[in-house]
């Protein structure tokens, strides 16, 4: 068990918002949480944990928690929506198994769908956060988690916003849950946004579904982010452990245009980057979260979901799709999906999303060589220093 603090968390958000590969919320929103609870709670220590903690009782209950929609429609008293959704299934599931929630863990990694987890363990001081996620990326759905890919029960759920009015859904299945979920975002009550529990499952269960040690590895990310924003070296076992995850540099170019459109719950948009030496165009395609880049002069595509698809700035800032500008200059970086995400039916669950947002080419990204993600960002760094300085 760890014992996380404010500076901590700081580093979560940097390295969920690179991971989120564009989605799970925008970077403000992790830190108007952060901003929210030094206020509310000036002295935390939040307790992160592994599913297999001995501490654990793993017969007692742990629960997705997190926001739905587009992550351009957060609420401003979201905090409110994340408790009241928490509360309403931890009541029903004592009432209806006999047994008390214990635990609380993210569906997916980004800045707003990591922190809800910790929000809620600093109003609830009883609750630990697991470390590990369903995803180690953001997913626009639900079944495209290892949490639905290993059959855990998804309902009931529940789905509240901050006022808080509930809604109560049992169903069969993430994708059924999903679909049913979406037309509940986009009424006037929620106005495309609002908190959800569901997958409420003993804690051994999780063990076995979810992806372990996701949130220490975001830190470990944003802390490198971190000291390199600041020309700080850092530390060998930081590097080592940001290594783990296995990178490459697709394409770099200055934003050309940004195109969103709010519909069902979700932000449906597109990036064009153009790389004024080659005069490469590079198209990323987004539902929430990044999902497919192309180039103006491949047949085949760059990178493709499950893989990740993040971008960062040469001065290392971290930007998601909410927060994409056109001023910016942005380096286009894909990271290998863990194995646990490319199971063949979440691949074709992104297949069929890609398909749906228009494209019909190739689904297969030609082989290139990956080095560890901290060897790459120190490769960028030499690069920004040489030509940018």
């Amino acid at each position: 068990m760890r014992k996380l603090g404010f500076e901590d968390l700081e580093q979560i958000i940097l390295g969920t918002a690179f991971l989120g590969s564009g989605g799970g919320g925008m970077t403000k929103t992790g830190y108007a949480f952060l901003d929210q609870m030094k206020k509310q709670y000036p002295s935390v220590s939040l307790p992160l944990v592994e599913a297999s903690d001995e501490s654990l009782d793993p017969s007692s209950l742990a629960m997705v928690i997190c926001d739905i929609g587009a992550i351009s429609a957060i609420e401003s008293n979201q905090g409110i929506a994340i408790k009241a959704a928490y509360d309403f299934l931890a009541d029903h599931q004592e009432k209806y198994t006999g047994k008390k929630t214990t635990a609380v863990l993210p569906i997916e990694l980004g800045p707003e769908s990591t922190m809800v987890p910790f929000v809620l363990a600093a109003a609830c001081p009883e609750l630990v956060v697991l470390d590990g996620d369903g995803a180690r990326r953001a997913v626009p759905q639900i079944e495209l988690t290892t949490f639905a890919s290993n059959n855990l029960d998804v309902a009931p759920a529940v789905i509240t916003n901050d006022q808080p009015q509930s809604v109560l859904v049992n169903c069969e299945g993430a994708g059924v849950l999903d679909a049913m979920l979406r037309p509940i975002v986009e009424i006037e009550n929620f106005g495309d946004s609002a908190s959800l529990g569901m997958f409420s499952n003993p804690i051994s269960a999780f063990e076995k579904a979810m992806i372990p040690g996701t949130i220490t590895l975001s830190q470990m990310v944003g802390k490198m982010v971190q000291n390199l924003q600041n020309g700080v070296e850092t530390d060998p076992q930081t590097l080592q452990q940001v290594n783990i995850l296995q990178a490459e540099l697709i394409g770099k170019g200055k934003v050309l245009n940004t195109l969103d459109n709010v519909d069902g719950g979700f932000d449906h948009g597109k990036t064009l980057i153009a790389d004024t030496e080659t005069h490469k165009l590079y198209t990323i395609l987004n539902q929430n979260e990044n999902l497919i880049v192309f180039s103006s002069d491949e047949t085949a595509p760059l990178a493709i979901a499950p893989d990740l698809i993040c971008v960062i700035t040469k001065e290392f800032k971290v930007v998601t799709n909410g927060e994409i500008s056109s001023v910016d200059e942005l380096f286009i970086i894909r990271v290998q999906a863990p194995e646990q995400m490319q199971n063949q039916g979440i691949v074709k669950g992104f297949q069929e999303l890609i398909n749906e947002m228009g494209y019909a080419g190739s689904m297969t990204v030609p082989p290139q060589k990956l080095i560890g993600l901290g060897d790459l960002f120190n490769q960028l760094a030499d690069l920004i220093k040489k030509n940018y300085s």
